[in-house]
């Protein structure tokens, strides 16, 4: 299991639950999806600059982060975000931190 901090911050948990649904997926894409989810669970459309600070954001910090973890493989050349096959259901992991 996952450690509290792997998973503390929305985007991180955020990026666990769209994986989840659909693998693999690029920085890009799964940025735009991180920026149309507001912090409420809203959804929307995002400007440019959100998905742009998401994307940084992943970029630099959270998917290493979990990649780290083991909860996610993540190709720094191509961008490609996947989940190991070694790891069970990524929306139960994002749930249960969820609510901490």
């Amino acid at each position: 299991m996952p450690s509290f901090t792997d998973v503390a911050n929305r985007y991180r948990r955020q990026t666990l639950s769209i994986l989840a649904e659909e693998q693999p997926l690029d920085v890009s894409e799964l940025a735009s999806r991180i920026a149309a989810r507001s912090p409420d669970g809203a959804s929307g459309e995002p400007t440019d600059a959100q998905v742009r600070s998401a994307r940084v954001a992943l970029y630099h910090v959270h998917l290493p982060k979990l990649a780290d973890s083991g909860l996610i493989s993540y190709a720094r050349e191509s961008g490609e975000v996947t989940v190991p096959a070694e790891v069970d259901d990524l929306e139960a992991i994002a749930e249960t931190y969820r609510s901490q």
